[in-house]
């Protein structure tokens, strides 16, 4: 029986090339982002105000971290930074790259049939979800430090890269969480439930910057609705306990 390696070492030679390509993106991006953060953080620091400025600080988290909070402030502004970087390389150049179009109507019934899988299937998934919304509202306050709607750029692209994941075919971060929890595929509910309550909490992360930009607001809230959701979860499983004795 011939063995032919051609195909092998087209499929390595593809590899290699798409990953020398991503590399070259990759770098190309963080270089950018880099200077961008040297630039305005130095403009911010000598007292350079502009509304020239203000689109410029909000797509790259430039002062994330550089308007007080603290210790605590410096470490958001520093993950808020890398986390946007992060998703710009893995969410937003693959989107202009693939610039195809998008089955919007199916994404929007497949959301659709999530919430009712969540919210309609009794109170402890509903309390899973709930959690998930003060999870987003917590990450908010944290990444932008202040709750600014100009440090708000790294929320909307989580709210992009939530529904992403919930839109994806393969669902690879769900089966990560799912494997993680050590659940299986026919009981991961909770998984699909707290992402949902996450793109949930990352919309009203977004209204809550433009109208209140408060982040300690957010952490009251964020932490209220975790607990809520905690004690509905306890509370169903608590119920569904004594029914069972």
């Amino acid at each position: 029986m011939k063995i032919t390696v051609e195909p092998v070492i087209d499929d390595a030679k593809k590899g290699i090339k798409e990953f020398h390509q991503t590399l070259i993106e990759a770098t190309i991006a963080a270089i950018i982002m880099i200077v961008a953060w040297i630039v305005l953080g130095v403009l911010h620091f000598i007292g350079v105000d502009s509304k020239f400025l203000y689109p410029l600080n909000f797509l790259t988290a430039s002062l994330n971290g550089m308007q007080g909070g603290g210790i605590l402030g410096i470490i958001g502004g520093i993950i808020a930074k890398l986390t946007l970087l992060t998703m710009i390389i893995q969410i937003i150049i693959p989107l202009y790259k693939e610039r195809k179009k998008q089955d919007i109507k199916g994404d929007v019934n497949r959301y659709r049939e999530l919430l009712k899988l969540v919210f309609g299937q009794g109170v402890k998934l509903a309390g899973f979800g709930i959690i998930g919304i003060g999870l987003a509202l917590l990450i908010y306050a944290f990444l932008t430090v202040n709750g600014n709607f100009e440090n708000s750029f790294v929320i909307v692209l989580a709210l992009i890269t939530t529904l992403r994941i919930l839109f994806s075919q393969t669902n690879a971060v769900i089966r990560f969480f799912t494997t993680l929890f050590r659940l299986t595929p026919v009981n991961n509910a909770p998984v699909y439930s707290v992402f949902i309550g996450l793109s949930i909490g990352f919309t009203i992360s977004v209204s809550m910057a433009v109208l209140f930009s408060s982040a300690l607001l957010a952490y009251l809230v964020g932490f209220t609705v975790v607990a809520v959701g905690y004690l509905l979860i306890v509370t169903e499983k608590k119920k569904i306990e004594k029914a069972a004795v």
